[in-house]
């Protein structure tokens, strides 16, 4: 412990000389005369007396560091530190509450679970029902096709696809679609209004506009065909249309048979003129028949009538609806 040190200053305005007392402790004191010439600062004096009271020496100014033995206090060099006691420093990883302020999701309970998974089967269930119902369906609308019923195809595929829209699958969808279909029914009804015609034409004897109705009845057959990816069903139209043909020829025959007939009656050749005659009877009679075997309503005729109920798909056709064209 350093003593305590009682600096006294005297520097009387008169003298030659500046007193300085410096006790450091009661007992001892200590005076000490600076000359006059000496131009010393106060400061000065008293840093030196403090300086030779204390031992302490003036240390040269230095930028350099001093490292000091954290046990002696004393100099040392930086090599001779030892560092066996500095306390280790454990990398040990931190823990955390994990559930500190974390939201906890519920479990879902066994009953939530059931009814997941009932609604899983009720929606699997729905869909397999539509997939079944439309599966039918377009096996209603091959038979439909297959026997020239292109309206009630139309319909059998219009519950199809609106089946296989619930369903969210098409696969089971083949052929022409129900507008296609729809388009194909509306030719046939065109060719049924032809036939119709033929048939009013053919019972008045007019075979040549008879045959004119078969060429078309023939042609709108042959388009409802193609829109609906169907058979061909234009055989009958193009066999009436032949026997009107032939009706129109024999009809001509026998007019012209009859015209003879008369330019012999007039130059009184009886005996010709009844023969052009019954040649004419003969031509026009095989012109009736041809007619009458020409109209499609007739007792004989083959003409191929779709049919009315479709409860199989025991006969099936496969149609590319991409490639349809409009007629008209």
């Amino acid at each position: 412990m350093e003593p305590d040190v009682n600096v006294t200053v005297n520097e009387p305005a008169d003298g030659p000389d500046v007193n300085v007392v410096v006790v450091a402790n009661p007992d001892v004191a200590q005076t000490i005369a600076t000359p006059a010439e000496d131009t010393s600062t106060v400061a000065e004096v008293v840093e030196a007396v403090l300086d030779a009271v204390t031992g302490r020496e003036d240390e040269p100014e230095t930028d350099e560091f001093v490292v000091l033995n954290p046990e002696t206090g004393e100099e040392t060099e930086l090599d001779a530190l030892e560092y066996a006691e500095t306390p280790e420093i454990v990398d040990s990883p931190i823990e955390f509450d994990s559930t500190a302020n974390v939201e906890t999701v519920p479990e879902a309970s066994a009953a939530e679970t059931s009814t997941i998974e009932s609604d899983e089967a009720e929606e699997a269930a729905e869909v397999e029902a539509h997939q079944a119902a439309a599966t039918e369906a377009q096996e209603q609308v091959e038979a439909a096709v297959a026997a020239g019923d292109y309206e009630a195809a139309s319909q059998f595929r219009e519950t199809a696809e609106d089946e296989a829209w619930e369903a969210v699958d098409s696969s089971m969808l083949e052929g022409a679609t129900s507008a296609e279909l729809e388009g194909a029914a509306d030719y046939q009804a065109r060719a049924e209004e032809y036939e119709k015609e033929e048939s009013q034409h053919a019972a008045a004897g007019d075979y040549e506009a008879a045959r004119d109705d078969a060429a078309n009845a023939a042609s709108a057959t042959e388009w409802a065909d193609f829109k609906a990816g169907g058979e061909d069903h234009s055989a009958q139209a193009d066999a009436e249309y032949e026997n009107h043909n032939w009706a129109v020829w024999e009809q001509q025959q026998a007019e012209e048979e009859a015209q003879s007939a008369e330019s012999y009656a007039a130059e009184g050749d009886v005996e010709t003129a009844e023969m052009y005659a019954e040649s004419a009877a003969e031509h026009q009679e095989e012109a009736d028949v041809y007619g009458q075997e020409g109209s499609y309503d007739a007792s004989d005729a083959s003409y191929d009538s779709p049919s009315d109920t479709y409860d199989s798909a025991s006969e099936t056709t496969s149609y590319d609806s991409g490639d349809s064209y409009d007629s008209e």
